[in-house]
């Protein structure tokens, strides 16, 4: 990944938070990706997190993504409108659209827990750079998500994208356990930090040839 040239200040977050309109002090879940390619889990992250504020009513959900209109399901689509809607009258949730690279991160670096139930991933650029930004990570155990999240030290692995259960108990345990949720954030960042960032990526390829 590349890191932001600006520094991501307490400040920038707050004012990156009202431009979204996203209600303050509430703990933060973010799901990042297009929000109709069934593979991302757009979907399985909505009932998550329904799921989870049942235990937890100040959850507070933040979809980063575009409508995109590749490898979209008709049926499952109209199931995300349905339950967004419901949502985002009650203000338990904010769907942000796509945003630039300053407000991304400003998001991510506010948040409480990253949630990614994809069902594949070759790497995983946006795991990455929640992890960067020092978010915990509930993903699937598949693919590139196993090697950028190692189990229960930079997040949480679940062995199925369906499993809406288990990835609401995940970010229950997270969210009532702030600091072990920290401890994952740093370690992840650090992480990311010495193996993933384009400037480690180059040094690496110099020391190859």
């Amino acid at each position: 990944i590349e890191p932001l040239s600006k520094k991501i200040t307490p400040l920038l977050i707050k004012e990156t938070y009202k431009k979204f309109n996203i209600p303050e002090g509430r703990k933060y879940v973010i799901f990042m990706g297009a929000l109709t390619n069934p593979r991302k889990g757009a979907f399985e992250a909505i009932q998550a997190f329904r799921m989870a504020k049942q235990k937890i009513p100040d959850l507070h959900l933040i979809l980063i993504g575009a409508w995109d209109t590749r490898l979209t399901l008709a049926i499952k689509t109209n199931l995300i409108h349905k339950v967004l809607e419901k949502l985002a009258k009650a203000n338990h949730i904010t769907v942000t659209g796509w945003v630039n690279e300053e407000d991304k991160y400003a998001l991510l670096s506010g948040g409480s827990v990253f949630i990614s139930p994809t069902s594949y991933e070759a790497f995983g650029i946006a795991i990455c750079e929640a992890l960067y930004n020092r978010l915990p990570v509930i993903t699937t155990d598949v693919g590139g998500c196993r090697y950028l999240v190692r189990k229960n030290v930079d997040g949480i692995l679940i062995k199925d994208s369906h499993d809406i259960e288990s990835f609401a108990k995940a970010i229950e345990m997270l969210i009532k356990n702030p600091q072990k949720a920290k401890q994952m954030g740093l370690n992840g960042n650090h992480r990311v930090k010495h193996n993933f960032t384009w400037e480690r990526t180059v040094e690496k390829l110099e020391k190859l040839y």
